[in-house]
C-alpha cells in the first residue's frame, strides 16, 4: 500500500518543493557567534543525538543543558560528564581517536526558533569534545504550528503510571511536536523540528505512521537524507507527558492522495509527507524535560529578552555592520511573510 507513490529522487523532490534561495546557504556557520551563545545561555532544553561514525546506530535522547556545556572555543564545546551526557554517550566510542557524530538542538521556553549544532565528539581526560562542523539557526514554524509553549504550559506534568496506561495512538493524538532525527549516505547527522496542530503524526497502524510535510526553508534537508538513507528517529513531545516517546522506523517520501488529503489544515493537504513503517516505539524518561513543564505550568510563559528571529537570522548570516543593517527590514519582511504562510 503506498509503495506507488513515493518519491524516490532529488529530481522528483525538487518538483514539489522548488530549490532554496542561495542566501540560506549563509545561513550556515562553522564558529559560534553572538547569535548562537545567546541561545545556548537561554536554553531550557537540549535534544541529543548521536551515532557512531562507522555506522547507522540511532539513539536521540532529551535533556537540559544546565551545566551540561561548556564552551572552550568558538568551535569547540565540552560536554561534562552529568549524568545525562553519561548515559548519551556510549563508553566504547571516543577512544583512541574513534569519534562520535552528534548533532545538538536547543530549545529556548517561550521561543520558537532554535539552534542545531553538528560535529563529531571526542573522549579527552574523561570527558567529551565535540568538534563543530557547522550549526545554523531554525526558524520558528514549527513551534508555531505546534503552539509548542503554550501546549506544555496548560497540562500539569502527568505521574509515570498514567503516561504509561495511555496507548501509543493515544498520545500521538496529544502529540504536536517532535525532532526529526536523519543521516545522510556519509553518516552525518541532522535533527529538524516538526511540529502542528495535536495528531499530525498520523497512525496508520501498529508499525506505520504517516507525518505531513508543511511549508519550511525548501533546503529539505531531513527529506534529501531520508533519500539515501532511510534509518531516521523521532523524539516525540507529549503534552502534560514527562515522558518522550522515542520512534526508530524507516522512513520514504510519500505523495499518496488519501495520506495528503486526511492532513487538510485549512483546507490545505500537505504536499508530500514522510510515511514510516517498521516502526518501534520506546517511552524516554526525562527528568528536565519534567522540571520544565512544572515551571511552565506553576509560572506561565517565560518571556526572554531576546533577539528577534529575524534581527538573529540577519546578523547570523551578515554580521552586524553596515551591510546587516540595510538588509536587515528585507530579511525581517520575507521572515514576517513566512509566518503568515504557515500551510
Amino acid at each position: 500500500m503506498f509503495e506507488q507513490d513515493a518519491i524516490n529522487s532529488e529530481a522528483q523532490l525538487r518538483k514539489i518543493i522548488p530549490n532554496y534561495p542561495s542566501v540560506m546557504e549563509k545561513r550556515i556557520k562553522t564558529e559560534l557567534d553572538a547569535v548562537s551563545l545567546e541561545i545556548i545561555e537561554h536554553s531550557s532544553l537540549l535534544v541529543l543525538a548521536y551515532a557512531p561514525k562507522d555506522n547507522q546506530a540511532n539513539e536521540t535522547v532529551p535533556g537540559s543543558d544546565d551545566k551540561g556545556i561548556n564552551i572552550i572555543a568558538v568551535d569547540k564545546l565540552e560536554l561534562l560528564g552529568d549524568k545525562r551526557i553519561a548515559i548519551t554517550l556510549d563508553e566504547s566510542y571516543g577512544l583512541s581517536g574513534k569519534p562520535l557524530r552528534l548533532s545538538l538542538y536547543f530549545l529556548i521556553a517561550g521561543i520558537g526558533h532554535g539552534l542545531r549544532i553538528n560535529g563529531d565528539a571526542y573522549k579527552k581526560d574523561g570527558r567529551y569534545v565535540l568538534d563543530i562542523d557547522y550549526l545554523y539557526l531554525h526558524c520558528a514554524r514549527a513551534a508555531a504550528r505546534a503552539e509548542l509553549w503554550s501546549q506544555l504550559a496548560a497540562l500539569a506534568p502527568s505521574s509515570a503510571a498514567k503516561e504509561q496506561e495511555s496507548s501509543i495512538s493515544e498520545s500521538l493524538g496529544k502529540a504536536s511536536y517532535a525532532l526529526l532525527k536523519t543521516s545522510c549516505i556519509q553518516g552525518k547527522l541532522e535533527l529538524s523540528p516538526r511540529g502542528d496542530k495535536p495528531g499530525f503524526i498520523q497512525y496508520l497502524n501498529e508499525n506505520t505512521l504517516f507525518i505531513p510535510e508543511r511549508p519550511g526553508n525548501k533546503v529539505a534537508v531531513s527529506l534529501r537524507n531520508v533519500l539515501s538513507n532511510p534509518h531516521m528517529q523521532l523524539l516525540i513531545i507529549i503534552p502534560g507527558c514527562s515522558r518522550l516517546l522515542r520512534v526508530s522506523a524507516e522512513a520514504e517520501i510519500s505523495i499518496a492522495s488519501e495520506l495528503l488529503q486526511n492532513s487538510r489544515v485549512n483546507s490545505k493537504p500537505a504536499k508530500l509527507g514522510l510515511l514510516l513503517r517498521h516502526c518501534t516505539f520506546k517511552w524516554v524518561y526525562s527528568p528536565d524535560l519534567e522540571v520544565l513543564k512544572e515551571k511552565l505550568y506553576r509560572e506561565g510563559i517565560p518571556q526572554p529578552q531576546l533577539r528577534s528571529f529575524a534581527k538573529a537570522f540577519n546578523e547570523h548570516i551578515s554580521g552586524t555592520g553596515l551591510k546587516a543593517k540595510l538588509t536587515e527590514v528585507v530579511v525581517a519582511g520575507v521572515i514576517k511573510k513566512d509566518m503568515r504562510s504557515l500551510y
